[in-house]
């Protein structure tokens, strides 16, 4: 008898639940229509305080996590439906359910499970939008960036280019001098040169550091650093020195414009000839002076 109450008590249930989750919507028209203005109203909030944080990072040059991206579209789709919805009925609402002095049961049915709907789409929306982290550190500047789109290689330029890639190339060559009076393009085409090392997959990074003729040791390594996206914890030029030799990669070329006189690159940073590890870092230096290139020992040369 117990097992026949139960089956018939599971049987009235299916029955009678949808049957009145229907009713409720007649009775409930009003309440769910006003709870859906508070639930917009909260939803909206916390999608404007998250996009702040994001307009924050973006100032920061941040990158937005595409799971937030993708929250802030769901939350748009959904205001723009409930907005509509609640523009269409607000005015109305109470007249639309009236025809004369009795209630219009189909309205007030229709515009409670529309409110109510709309709500159960706002919930999950609302419990996946706390988030910790919005944002990610954005990758840094590389040589792309720093390269001329007016760029214009003429045949001399073009052959300069296709000599130093191929020197690039040579595992038998590390170090590469460009020599030429100033205001020739140097500094233009080094940064092609690197353009075009990383399109070709001849290096993992490619980094630029300009150190002209009052060499500054700290400005040349924060200049790498950016480019590397590398944060120094060291005050001291032997700390940072350390730190960007830890940093630099097996693949790394480093271009050092405009040199007026011999460089240590060990007390840079920059792993040269000695280190193992970095075997297949390349350097490639741009100077008015030829003589600098003799005695930083240059493998190979182009004017």
């Amino acid at each position: 008898m117990d097992q026949v109450c139960s089956a018939v008590g599971q049987i009235l249930k299916w029955l009678v639940g949808p049957i009145w989750n229907n009713i409720s919507y007649i009775f409930n028209h009003k309440k769910n229509f006003e709870n859906l203005k508070g639930h917009l109203q909260n939803f909206v909030a916390r999608r404007n305080d998250i996009q702040r944080r994001i307009s924050a990072a973006r100032r920061n040059r941040e990158g937005i996590l595409s799971v937030v991206e993708l929250w802030i579209k769901g939350v748009d789709l959904i205001e723009q439906k409930s907005i509509q919805f609640l523009e269409d009925d607000a005015t109305n609402v109470n007249k639309k359910c009236f025809h004369g002095w009795f209630p219009d049961l189909i309205t007030r049915y229709q515009v409670g499970k529309k409110a109510a709907k709309i709500i159960r789409e706002i919930q999950p929306l609302q419990e996946r939008g706390t988030f910790e982290n919005i944002s990610f550190a954005a990758p840094p500047p590389g040589i792309q960036s720093m390269s001329d789109r007016n760029f214009v290689a003429y045949k001399t330029t073009e052959m300069a280019m296709i000599e130093v890639i191929e020197a690039l190339k040579d595992t038998n060559i590390d170090l590469i001098g460009i020599h030429g009076m100033g205001g020739v393009g140097k500094t233009t085409l080094v940064k092609e040169i690197g353009k075009k090392a990383e399109e070709e997959n001849l290096f993992k990074e490619v980094v630029v550091a300009v150190v002209s003729q009052n060499i500054d040791l700290k400005k040349m390594q924060r200049q790498i650093a950016d480019m590397l996206g590398l944060k120094f914890k060291s005050e001291s030029d032997t700390g940072r020195a350390n730190e960007l030799r830890d940093r630099l990669n097996d693949a790394t070329l480093i271009i050092l414009d405009d040199v007026w006189a011999r460089l240590n690159f060990a007390d840079i940073g920059i792993p040269f000839q000695f280190d193992e590890a970095h075997k297949n870092c390349k350097i490639v230096i741009t100077t008015r002076r030829e003589p600098v290139c003799h005695v930083m020992g240059t493998r190979r040369e182009s004017t």
